[in-house]
């Protein structure tokens, strides 16, 4: 299924805006994937290939995906974050999740967080400029 082209002016500058930062130089050497919106409907196609590229970019280090900005996922949110689990898994890299209060307490829900490493951050925890406002 195709995604519709961005309607209006403003959604093509919604859809423009870059929605991930990736740090390979975090403490301990980590490769850190931060998504900085929402993990529903249109939005994660545009993750799903830029995680993509993000794949063939990591080594044999730790992974952590940052969805602390991360208010509200959907079921393909959901599947995104356990392929990507799987597919570092199969690299033999150490994969974590880095989530805010609520969208950990719905991991825990699902019970992921037995599956997979998901940590809870709370915005005092989070570095400078990574705060949801």
């Amino acid at each position: 299924m195709t995604n519709p082209l961005p309607s209006s002016r403003k959604d093509r500058f919604l859809a423009d805006k870059k929605v991930l930062k990736v740090d390979d130089s975090t403490a301990g050497g980590a490769y850190r994937i931060a998504v900085d919106r929402d993990m529903i409907g249109a939005h994660v196609n545009e993750l799903e290939s830029r995680f993509e590229k993000e794949l063939t970019r990591v080594g044999k280090g730790p992974v952590v995906l940052d969805l602390a900005a991360v208010r509200q996922i959907d079921s393909r949110g959901m599947t995104l974050c356990i392929g990507l689990f799987k597919e570092f898994r199969a690299k033999g890299c150490p994969f974590s999740i880095e989530a805010g209060p609520d969208l950990h307490r719905f991991f825990r829900v699902l019970k992921l967080t037995k599956v997979i490493d998901i940590r809870e951050v709370h915005p005092y925890e989070l570095p400078a400029g990574q705060g949801t406002s």
